[in-house]
């Protein structure tokens, strides 16, 4: 997987991803918003269109904190990331890195 991309230009969304319908029944309003995030937004996801890595800082470098300030700037990244640990939504890869994991999202469906 590659980096996060580190500019701060507009992001652009995509559609090929959305939270799996799951997560509403399991998550917060806001932690929905931050896992949506990560899967439609350009800047976080990789060349194959696929949700990135992100570096497990809250503060204001690129990583999981900055993820949460663009999705919704009134959530505390590290509630967020602590409900998305406790859910089994995201895996902390030692100490530096946060996967989605794969059973949080799927594809978006094309027009029949």
């Amino acid at each position: 997987m590659s980096a996060l991309k580190a500019d701060t230009e507009p992001m652009e969304q995509t559609a090929s991803w959305q939270p799996a319908k799951l997560l509403n029944s399991v998550l917060t309003a806001g932690a929905c918003d931050v896992v949506r995030h990560w899967v439609t937004h350009a800047d976080y996801l990789d060349e194959y269109n696929e949700p990135v890595m992100l570096p497990a800082v809250l503060g204001d470098e690129p990583g999981f904190g900055r993820l949460v300030r663009a999705a919704n700037n009134y959530l505390s990244p590290l509630s967020v990331l602590g409900e998305l640990l406790r859910k089994g939504v995201v895996e902390q890869l030692g100490d530096s890195q946060l996967l989605l994991r794969r059973s949080a999202y799927v594809q978006v469906s094309g027009p029949p």
